[in-house]
This record gives C-alpha cells, sequence and structure tokens, in this order.
C-alpha cells in the first residue's frame, strides 16, 4: 500500500474506525464473531500465554481447514444439466393448472420451482402448478450449490365457459347497449363509461347509499330518481317510501357496485353527497332506470338534463302505462285536502283533478302571491308550488327557501 495512504489513515482515526466497522459488519458471521471469540479467549482468558497461542492458532488453523474444504467443495460442484419436457418454454394453456415435468443430471441433485422444492427422484420430477390469468411466468432450477435453470412463460387464457360467463348480458332497457345511427336514448351514452368501484354499506332510502371507496365511506345521492320520502325527520314517511327502501336494500346492500358520475350534473350536492349513477353486475344493470321502470322511483331532474333523462323519461312513462308499483291503482290513495277559512283575500280554492295515471291530485285556481303562512299543509303548499310550475329553478311566490323543489317545508305533512 501507498505510503501516503497509510500515512492519511494514522492521521484520521475515525475514517479508519468507519472502514473497520462496515468490512466488519459485512463479514460479521464469518470473520468479525469467531474473531471476537478469539480475542477475548486470548486477551481475558486466565489460561497460560503458552497455552492461548496454541488454542488460537488450532482453532484458527481448523477454520483455513474448513473454508478450504467449502471451497473445493464449491469449485468441483457440477452444474447439472436440467431438461424441462412439459410444457413448452412459450405455451398458451387454457387450464387452470398444468404439469411440470422434466429430467436433471447428475440425478442426487434437488430441484425447485419459482423458489419451492419439489418432489424429484432417479433424475425425474413432474408437479402441479396452479395459473394465474394471463402470463405466468415459472423458473425451474435444480443443482446444489451450483444449479441450472429453465425460465417458462405460460398465459392462462379463459375457458369458453369463462367467456360465456364475462360477455355482457343481452341488452335491455336497464343494460348496456351498443347504439346503432339511429339510437337516440340514454342507453346512447352507456357506452365507453368510465366507472368507479365500490362496496355498498348502507341503504339510506330508494335514492340514497352510503358505499365504500377505496377504503373511504362515502353518502352517494343517484341521479335522475327521487323515492318517496323514509328518513326526513320533517317529513311522515311517504307512500311507497318504505318499499322503495326496501327494493334498494334488496338490490344494494352490500353488493359490489359501479358509480358513474355525470359532468352536467357537478360532483357533490349542497349536502355534500357524490352525484352518482349506480350500476350492479359489473357495470351491465343501471339501478336508477331498474327502480323507474318497476314503479319504486319518480324520474327526476333537479335543475340541468343529465346524460340518461330521455330513457328515464320513457321509463316512467312506462311504468305508468303498465301500473306498476307506485303507478298501480290505489297504491297511493291522495288525501284530499279541504281549505279552512284563510284570512288571505287571495286564499286558494281547492279543484280535485284527475290525471292521466287516475291519480286524484290537487290544483288551484286564483291569482296573487302566495306566502306559507297562506297554507294549512306542506301538501297543500306543494300542490300549489306545482301547479305553477315551480322546481328548483322556478320558486313559485319564493315558497322553496333552499331552492330544492319542496315548498314550505316548515309545515306539516
Amino acid at each position: 500500500m501507498d505510503m501516503k495512504v497509510i500515512e492519511k489513515l494514522k492521521a484520521n482515526k475515525k475514517l479508519v474506525v468507519v472502514i473497520g466497522l462496515v468490512i466488519g459488519i459485512f463479514l460479521l458471521p464469518y470473520l468479525t464473531i469467531p474473531g471476537l471469540i478469539l480475542w477475548w479467549f486470548y486477551k481475558k482468558s486466565k489460561f497460560s500465554k503458552k497455552f492461548k497461542t496454541i488454542a488460537t492458532t488450532a482453532v484458527c488453523g481448523l477454520f483455513i481447514v474448513l473454508m478450504t474444504l467449502g471451497i473445493i467443495a464449491y469449485a468441483k460442484d457440477e452444474v447439472p444439466h436440467l431438461s424441462v419436457t412439459e410444457p413448452a418454454s412459450t405455451a398458451s394453456i387454457k387450464a387452470q393448472q398444468i404439469a411440470i415435468k422434466g429430467t436433471y443430471d447428475p440425478t442426487d441433485r434437488k430441484v425447485w420451482v419459482n423458489g419451492k422444492e419439489i418432489a424429484a427422484s432417479n433424475g425425474s420430477f413432474e408437479t402441479q402448478y396452479q395459473l394465474k390469468e394471463g402470463e405466468n411466468k415459472i423458473e425451474v432450477t435444480a443443482g446444489n450449490w451450483k444449479r441450472a435453470r429453465v425460465n417458462l412463460i405460460v398465459t392462462r387464457e379463459l375457458t369458453d365457459e369463462e367467456l360465456a360467463a364475462r360477455v355482457t348480458p343481452t341488452p335491455s332497457i336497464m343494460q348496456e347497449t351498443t347504439p346503432s345511427d339511429s339510437t337516440t336514448s340514454g342507453n346512447q351514452q352507456s357506452v365507453n363509461r368510465n366507472l368507479e368501484d365500490a362496496r355498498v354499506i348502507k341503504v339510506v332510502d330508494g335514492d340514497t347509499v352510503t358505499v365504500s371507496i377505496g377504503g373511504k365511506s362515502e353518502t352517494i345521492r343517484i341521479i335522475g330518481i327521487n323515492t318517496p320520502e323514509t328518513v326526513d325527520p320533517r317529513k311522515s314517511v311517504e307512500c311507497f317510501g318504505q318499499k322503495a327502501s326496501d327494493k334498494a336494500r334488496e338490490q344494494l346492500n352490500g353488493k359490489a357496485v359501479q358509480l358513474e358520475a355525470d359532468a352536467t350534473q357537478g360532483e357533490r350536492d349542497k349536502y355534500s353527497r357524490l352525484l352518482r349513477f349506480v350500476w350492479l353486475d359489473n357495470g351491465t344493470v343501471d339501478f336508477g332506470a331498474m327502480m323507474i321502470q318497476e314503479g319504486y322511483a319518480y324520474e327526476y331532474t333537479y335543475s340541468t338534463p343529465y346524460s340518461y333523462q330521455a330513457k328515464y323519461k320513457e321509463l316512467q312513462k312506462e311504468a305508468e302505462q303498465g301500473k306498476r308499483g307506485l303507478w298501480a291503482d290505489n297504491a297511493c290513495p291522495v288525501q284530499t285536502n279541504t281549505s279552512t277559512n284563510v284570512t288571505s283575500s287571495t286564499a286558494p280554492s281547492n279543484n280535485p283533478t284527475t290525471s292521466s295515471s287516475g291519480q286524484t291530485t290537487t290544483t288551484y285556481s286564483g291569482s296573487g302571491d302566495k306566502d306559507c303562512k297562506d297554507f294549512m299543509t306542506h301538501s297543500e303548499a306543494q300542490a300549489y308550488f306545482n301547479s305553477k310550475g315551480g322546481s328548483p329553478t322556478n320558486n313559485v311566490d319564493n315558497l322553496d327557501a333552499d331552492h330544492d323543489g319542496i315548498a314550505c317545508e316548515s309545515l306539516p305533512s
């Protein structure tokens, strides 16, 4: 070693200590621990110096002999000949598992598949290997210290039965369809949808659910539908509300679902709920459409048209004509509101009329600005609000304080 380097090392004892520690840690199992034991024995034991010298020399000699034998054994160890006879090095297979077969020589070697030792004897081996879908990289090795390696790439393809199970079901009004040039319904937007996986952890009511998205809990207000009220503390349970909630629980509770956003509706509503469509069965069944089609929900447009509005309106029309669910005869008898004396000179007069669905509703005639105090109940105020074309964007007579389409919410139902 260069004398200048030695002089620098002598002058910088800290550097020497650091280098010594690094080398010591690296050689810890082989030299450091035995060396420390020998140093302790030579320096601290009460034996005579001659005995300690002989003993230390003998141990060091034995260590050198063992190391030499190990090196010789490694040098003489042959890399075995390994041949994998099945499968081919690159293969495509539809089965869920394969047999890996081969031979090796010398016959006293061990064999591993992807690091796991397998049974082998008399120079041959065979084992079953479970495949995952897609590409499987398999390494077969044989030997003791020196090993031979054969790398396989086996691609597992889906069986005909598995492919059939994954094919999108026959399109229906509630399922994803591929639009033709003449298709103009809401189904047309169900192609190339960007869906987000989630799991339903609670059904609040027919149009609101709580889901887990990536471990985070979120409340979802389902776009495009509205079901009769069951949980608002300001209101009594509305007709068919419990049945709608029960239907939602039956379809959604604990289920894996896919969520679809709609850029026309924004990310969240004023209650910080995520606004999403909810899809079932790997994105093939539109839950909102199903609820409307079976008569458990109304089509609902909050302020601006949403992607599937045309489809949902058509589904509601079909449900009304088919008298399904809440549209069935006498499913929700309408309570006739009899107006009592109201001090306002413009008090509304009730004129029950029959809608196209056969249900009795309440409309109002007369003119003049109305206030919530002019009505006895919320139902009465809502009927007036609706008859004048009220909506979240058309606040008739300022009866809808929070612009949610519900008039005079403070009044009793």
